[in-house]
């Protein structure tokens, strides 16, 4: 806890005093006080802290939470918010910025100390799940294949990159649904990738199957597709797991 580092952030300079003496009794360090969105933004490039306590009213273009929505995408350094503001609307814009916390003026210090422990484990957890997907998605780039996560209705929230030198979308055109899997495909061929589908989802929920795709400058090339079905219980599909291969040469050459 000695090594953690806070930036505090408070246009009221004896609210800001009382808060670093605070912290400093509870064993953390205080690495700056910011008074205002620029400062704040500029102290945490700097600084480089590993969590923020901010303040939602601040004098500037920027209040609170638009500075920490800022610091979030630039930096993805925890905040927790400080404010005498409990209303519905505040909360509501707080959320868009994904605190790691939130706490009302005025507080005792045990809250604080808590609100901080959990932010501070929950940063810690989400960037342990951040290096376990890096590790994950350079293992998928080494194999041929090209994996996915799909939907009955043929929507892919997950590809890995590979996909996008194969059909010239970004695996971000396939998560923001700019495009589905369906639109890629060879009209002629999706009634028989249909009826394999059903067929597995009422027999064994794995398949195999191979169909015509269209790349976004119309060139055909043959896909090789393995996946299995993950249903509820009451058979109804939650996604579909698999990948896929092209086959395009082997296909010229039969």
């Amino acid at each position: 806890m000695t090594h953690t580092a806070i930036l505090i952030v408070e246009d009221e300079s004896i609210v800001a005093m009382d808060l670093q003496y605070r912290l400093e009794t509870l064993g953390y360090g205080v690495c700056g006080i910011a008074s205002n969105s620029v400062d704040a933004i500029n102290k945490t490039e700097t600084l480089k802290p590993d969590l923020i306590l901010m303040d939602i009213v601040l004098k500037g273009d920027l209040d609170g939470i638009e500075t920490a929505a800022q610091i979030y995408k630039r930096f993805s350094i925890p905040v927790i918010f400080l404010t005498a503001y409990g209303d519905d609307k505040t909360l509501q814009r707080a959320k868009l910025s994904q605190p790691y916390g939130y706490i009302l003026k005025p507080f005792e210090t045990r809250d604080l100390y808590t609100c901080i422990e959990m932010a501070l484990y929950k940063a810690g957890m989400e960037d342990e799940l951040k290096k376990s997907e890096l590790k994950y998605r350079l293992l998928i780039n080494t194999i041929p294949n090209i994996v996915f996560k799909a939907y009955s209705d043929w929507s892919v929230d997950f590809f890995d990159n590979k996909v996008e030198a194969l059909t010239g979308y970004s695996a971000e055109d396939f998560a923001q649904r700019r495009v589905k899997w369906l639109d890629c495909i060879v009209a002629d061929d999706v009634p028989a990738a249909q009826d394999v589908f059903i067929r597995a989802l009422k027999t064994g929920k794995s398949y195999l199957r191979e169909y015509r795709i269209k790349n976004n400058e119309g060139v055909v090339l043959w896909i090789s597709e393995a996946a299995s079905i993950v249903v509820d219980k009451n058979n109804r599909v939650e996604y579909i797991s698999g990948a896929f291969l092209d086959v395009t040469r082997r296909k010229d050459e039969e």
